[in-house]
């Protein structure tokens, strides 16, 4: 639990406080909410009347036509006709539909990330939880960022009201819940529960990559 604190105090939560903060920015520009353009102090009337009618939503337009071709429709084998077996875990998790968001969040900041979880069907079959999650929301820490496939931990982060935010610390072992009443305070640990996957269970996407990772 003491790790879990110091850790989230120490490293993550500035981590996430400066990606966020970036991010902030994006997101504000792809909805058409940015910071107007420069205008000279001189400027005439007809000037800032044709800056005001010259900006236009580009952002999203650039997003929505890429997440666009991104659909995924089926999962099989070159030389199969039909689906593979893990086309009825991405459909079970309803990722005909989610896929849109992660493709959405991929094109506009770069990167977001999948958490798999064990779980189960209505019926009591064992089958893998996967949900999106946006990267204002979370960051992972590496050993080598542009190698590993797998982070070493993660941090989520969702504010519940504004005296209450709640943390999920994902490591290889388990997750480790915590809550905050706002960012400076020292974390409150709340429950460990344990995932049996031995890795930490959070997949990155990304829309272009480097070797600097």
């Amino acid at each position: 639990e003491k790790d879990a604190v110091d850790i989230v105090g120490d490293k993550l939560l500035p981590l996430f406080t400066a990606e966020r903060s970036k991010l902030d920015d994006i997101d504000r520009w792809a909805r058409w909410d940015h910071d107007k353009p420069h205008s000279p102090p001189q400027a005439t009337t007809e000037y800032a009347e044709l800056s005001k009618r010259a900006q236009a939503p580009w952002g999203d337009l650039i997003v929505s036509s890429i997440a666009q071709t991104l659909f995924v429709e089926g999962y099989r084998r070159p030389d199969q006709p039909n689906d593979a077996s893990g086309w009825r875990r991405w459909q079970a998790n309803g990722m005909d539909g989610r896929q849109v968001a992660l493709h959405r969040a991929v094109v506009t900041f770069g990167q977001a990330f999948m958490v798999t979880l064990p779980g189960k069907t209505i019926t009591g079959q064992s089958m893998p939880v996967m949900r999106g999650v946006s990267p204002r929301e979370m960051v992972a820490v590496y050993d080598d960022i542009a190698d590993d496939e797998w982070p070493l931990y993660a941090l989520r982060v969702r504010k519940v009201r504004h005296d209450l935010t709640r943390l999920v610390v994902f490591d290889d072992e388990a997750l480790h819940h915590l809550t905050l009443g706002s960012i400076g305070d020292t974390p409150r640990y709340e429950r460990r529960q344990a995932q049996p996957a031995g890795l930490c269970p959070i997949t990155r996407f990304t829309d272009r990559f480097d070797l600097e990772g």
